[in-house]
């Protein structure tokens, strides 16, 4: 059953490469969220990201080579019962942390879904025409995520991380935990990709 994950969900994370290269200048990175958990960050007072942090390090790393760029998060929360915190607050915090100004910060705090990511911050971000923007979200959500935001007016480059998949098909690791949260992705985007079809978001 791995394996088969493993090879479902390679297309998804190899579908977009990474830029070969980094562009000698970026006006804005838009982050997406789904890796904060706003619950421990509430319970223990401190930035919790147990899914997938890589995607925050690699924007706060993307923040700091460009300290030119905005940055725009881009996540509220799809809870039925919302909590005290966002998504939002979580990255807000992770940031100040890490000695990134939160005045670059551009907070969209009001999306359910990757949709939405994509209309609002567009709306406050305001992207000008030949600006150079970079969507960073994990490699299986890419496909989905920049053809959304492409949709909805975005002219920008695909930043992908959190690769669960060597480039052989071949998954990272072979534990029990592993194996269901790998398949649970691949259902997910699978899923998620026939959705925005059928309604007219890709």
């Amino acid at each position: 059953m791995l394996f088969r994950s493993a090879m479902a969900l390679r297309p998804l994370e190899q579908s977009v490469p990474r830029p070969a290269t980094l562009p000698p200048r970026v006006d804005g990175i838009v982050l997406l969220g789904g890796s904060q958990d706003t619950a421990l960050t509430e319970a223990y007072g401190m930035p919790s990201m147990p899914s997938d942090a890589t995607r925050v390090t690699e924007f706060a790393a993307l923040a700091r080579h460009y300290p030119q760029a905005k940055l725009v998060f881009a996540g509220g929360s799809g809870d039925l019962v919302p909590k005290a915190l966002t998504e939002a607050d979580v990255l807000r915090r992770f940031m100040e942390q890490q000695g990134i100004d939160p005045q670059r910060l551009i907070l969209e705090d009001k999306s359910r879904n990757t949709h939405e990511n994509a209309t609002f911050s567009y709306r406050l971000a305001a992207p000008k025409p030949g600006e150079t923007w970079l969507l960073v979200t994990s490699a299986s959500h890419m496909p989905r995520a920049l053809a959304v935001f492409q949709k909805a007016g975005w002219t920008i480059t695909a930043y992908p991380t959190t690769y669960k998949t060597m480039p052989s098909g071949w998954p990272v690791d072979f534990d029990a935990i592993h194996r269901f949260r790998l398949l649970d992705e691949v259902i997910h985007e699978w899923i998620g990709i026939a959705i925005y079809r059928l309604t007219g978001r890709l």
